[in-house]
């Protein structure tokens, strides 16, 4: 209901992209129910698109959408577009962060996790 509010509220698009992600993370605390994770990247997929267009690439909420993606994608096993989103996520940060920063930590952390999903350590 509140989406279909916002999506009517004029300057409603940071609402509607908050919203869009959150309605993805209902979806990807539904573990082992079939489709929730393709429901999942689609709503986190539309929620990326609009901070891009709101903010830019170089946002702390864009690398978050890209981190989120790659959490659903790895959650299919689909390691490879995990570590696109990860590392895409990980490139914003380090940018907008520097190196040292507690999200770079996080992003090098979910970018191990991928690794560790394929077999491999780095």
């Amino acid at each position: 209901k509140s989406l279909a509010i916002y999506l009517n509220v004029r300057g409603g698009e940071q609402q509607v992209a908050a919203t869009y992600n959150n309605m993805a993370n209902v979806y990807m605390r539904m573990r082992g129910k079939q489709g929730k994770y393709e429901m999942a990247l689609e709503l986190y997929a539309k929620s990326l698109a609009m901070r891009i267009k709101l903010y830019g690439e170089d946002h702390p909420d864009v690398a978050s959408a890209y981190n989120n993606m790659a959490a659903a994608y790895g959650e299919q096993g689909k390691n490879e577009e995990a570590l696109e989103m990860v590392s895409k996520s990980l490139d914003i940060r380090i940018r907008l962060y520097g190196p040292d920063h507690a999200s770079v930590t996080e992003s090098y952390n979910n970018m191990a996790v991928v690794y560790e999903m394929q077999g491999k350590s780095k």
